[in-house]
Order: C-alpha cells, then structure tokens, then sequence
C-alpha cells in the first residue's frame, strides 16, 4: 500500500516568508468586493464622504491578516505605519479648524469606523456571496 501524503490546501510554504504586507496585498486582490463596495457606498448615500469606502474595507480585511483584535488596535496601526496606510488607499486629510489652524487626519476616527461596521453588518449577502465565490474558487483551483 502506498501512502500518499496530504498536501495543504493553502500552501503554507509558499507564504510563510511573505511579510504582512504582501499577504494583505494578495488577499485584497483575490476577494470579489466589488458588489460589496457598491452596495457600501449606496447605503453610505449623501452622507460624510470623509473616508472612501474601499480604503475602509481594505482596512477590515488588514485587521485578521495584521491580527488585531479591536477597532482601536487597527486605528493604532494605521495611525503609525505609512505603509498600511497607503495599502488600504487612506490619504491624509486637512481639516481647517475654527481657530483657522489646520488639522491633519491620517486614519478614521473610531466613530467612523463604527458607522462603516454598522453599514457592513447591512451587507450579509453580498458578504455571503463573497464567501461563496471564494468557496467555489477553491473548490475548482484548490
């Protein structure tokens, strides 16, 4: 009887040396959002446009791939790491103050975040549909 071994799924081998920012450029890359990012911007409306909708998303998906386990754990991250920042499509904003100073943002503040988790929790099936054509995908190729 001959063994045969058990090859992975997912090819640990060929990521391992990948840093974070490598894999969360792949994976960006690999999920079908756009029916997702649409159906964002549609609930999103004639509301604050203060941070694009991809730029958030891409964020989310960072948050599992960088393993932060709170919101405010990603702003953090974002806040200091240019790179993310730029990978996720966030680009600084200035705000004039009332004294007429200006004030830089960087990243989302965590209301905005929560507003765009509360929009995304609107969004199961298209989240489901993801899922499913990523299911499918390696059902076929994997």
């Amino acid at each position: 009887m001959n063994i045969i071994p058990q090859l992975s799924l997912f090819g640990e081998e060929e990521n391992e040396e990948l840093g974070d920012l490598e894999r969360l450029k792949m994976a960006l890359g690999s999920i079908p959002d756009e029916q997702l990012i649409r159906r964002l911007y549609k609930i999103r409306g004639k509301g604050r446009n203060d941070w694009p909708v991809e730029a958030m998303w891409n964020s989310f998906i960072a948050s599992f791939i960088f393993e932060h386990e709170t919101v405010e754990s990603l702003l953090r991250e974002l806040k200091r790491n240019s790179q993310l920042r730029k990978m996720c499509g966030f680009t600084p904003k200035s705000v004039r103050q009332p004294d007429g100073t200006y004030k830089i943002y960087v990243a989302p503040s965590e209301s905005s975040y929560s507003k765009f988790l509360a929009n995304l929790k609107k969004c199961q099936d298209e989240l489901n549909q993801i899922f499913q054509e990523l299911v499918d995908y390696m059902y076929t190729f994997g």
